[in-house]
């Protein structure tokens, strides 16, 4: 349809583009996204926070632990100076906690200290995504411990 569509004189914006990375995240399918991606530059439409965010979901949507080091490029490629200059939001910050969220370590508690150090607010769905992590791979000491930590914020931002 992109083809047929281009050929009556369509021409793609970066909400088409979007939405054709998005629907190759939700397949689970980032060389596919990453594709979309490049043709969008070729096509001279310049990415916005949505276009990054997606990228970094469908990096997450790789299997059930996702690919933390692939999530984390799109993001610093999105915020670099030298590149697209993407000031990440909320969302784009929860995409990334998505699959930090579910990797060892303390990729998360990393990316939520960044997230707050940059003036950004964690939501419910911010501490959702933590939560859920955690109950599913059995940690309920670390699932109680963000079930606080979202208590407190929500008392900070009230």
């Amino acid at each position: 349809w992109f083809r047929a569509a281009r050929f009556m004189g369509a021409i793609p914006d970066r909400v088409t583009y979007n939405t054709l990375m998005n629907a190759a995240a939700r397949a689970g399918d980032l060389a596919s996204a990453e594709s979309w991606y490049e043709k969008a530059l070729g096509a001279r439409v310049d990415p916005n926070v949505v276009t990054f965010t997606t990228l970094i979901s469908a990096a997450a949507n790789q299997g059930r632990q996702g690919r933390l080091e692939e999530a984390e490029a799109w993001f610093c490629k999105a915020t670099q100076k030298r590149g697209p200059g993407i000031r990440p939001n909320v969302a784009m910050y929860n995409a990334l906690l998505s699959v930090a969220a579910k990797s060892t370590g303390d990729a998360a508690e990393k990316w939520l200290r960044h997230m707050e150090e940059n003036g950004i607010l964690a939501d419910k769905r911010t501490f959702g995504i933590l939560i859920d992590a955690c109950a599913k791979r059995g940690d309920l000491d670390t699932a109680d411990f963000w079930l606080q930590r979202a208590e407190l914020a929500g008392k900070k931002h009230d």
